[in-house]
């Protein structure tokens, strides 16, 4: 159960949010750890960090950033985040 303010749906709960281990939240997106190791993101995705790669399963921990997402997985850490943007100087 999610409640406050919901301007980027960041307390639109997922139904793939199920047996839910850990959360993680901040600002305008939230993440649930499930037991089986499968992460599920919802909210602001304008920098990607709720696109979880196919790659993601095995999570032990999570972590929400401001413009990234992190899972910490049994054989080691992943983060998805757009690439930088380059800027001319």
């Amino acid at each position: 159960t999610a409640w406050g303010s919901n301007t980027y749906g960041q307390t639109n709960v997922p139904s793939e949010a199920i047996d839910v281990v850990a959360v993680a939240a901040r600002g305008f997106n939230s993440m649930a750890l499930r037991v089986d190791g499968q992460v599920a993101a919802w909210g602001d995705d304008t920098t990607g960090q709720n696109g979880i790669p196919s790659v993601s399963s095995n999570a032990v921990a999570i972590s929400v950033g401001g413009s990234h997402s992190l899972q910490l997985a049994n054989t080691g850490p992943r983060s998805w985040v757009l690439p930088p943007v380059s800027q001319d100087v």
